[in-house]
């Protein structure tokens, strides 16, 4: 299989997962709790219409779009192993995503997309002239609701996709 339909068919399964996960979840009321399901709401329950799709590219030199907001508890992660964590589960990369704006201060190109609801997309290419050196990688990240979210990364050739899941307080 060549380099470029590897990379047609990874893009293609991308953008079929954000799909999936923009359009398969149902926002239900269950006993006065908003819950969020992949599956039909419980009988019994309430179910709230969940955000539209909203595909809205992001000029660059342009405000970066907010990221999927996502509640603090007690996560569950999957990706290269399993573990759990406390708190907000991407704390790290959010607070880096607010400084994406420097980036393009230091030379590098910084493109941010929304290619749905609750998903935003991240592109970082920077030459080997700029401040930081070259790099090249780019991220998607997926929540169809404040309890789930999934990135899909991709630096220096290698994809990787991380998920989690919120399983309760801590």
């Amino acid at each position: 299989m060549s380099a470029r339909s590897k990379k047609t068919k990874l893009l293609s399964a991308a953008l079929l997962f954000q799909a999936t996960l923009a359009f398969g979840a149902n926002k239900c009321i269950v006993d006065g709790r908003t819950v969020y399901m992949d599956g039909p709401c419980p009988q019994g329950s309430m179910q709230k219409p969940m955000a539209p799709y909203m595909a809205t590219p992001i000029t660059p030199g342009g405000a970066l779009p907010k990221l999927p907001n996502l509640q603090s508890g007690q996560w569950k992660m999957s990706g290269q192993g399993d573990w759990s964590a406390c708190g907000h589960p991407l704390k790290s990369t959010y607070d880096e995503y607010e400084q994406f704006g420097k980036l393009r201060e230091m030379g590098c190109s910084v493109l941010v997309t929304t290619p749905g609801a609750r998903s935003v997309a991240v592109s970082v290419t920077c030459p080997d002239s700029s401040k930081i050196g070259k790099v090249d990688t780019a991220f998607t990240l997926s929540s169809p609701n404040p309890q789930s979210f999934a990135i899909e990364s991709t630096l220096k050739g290698r994809t990787k996709t991380l998920k989690g899941v919120r399983i309760g307080e801590c």
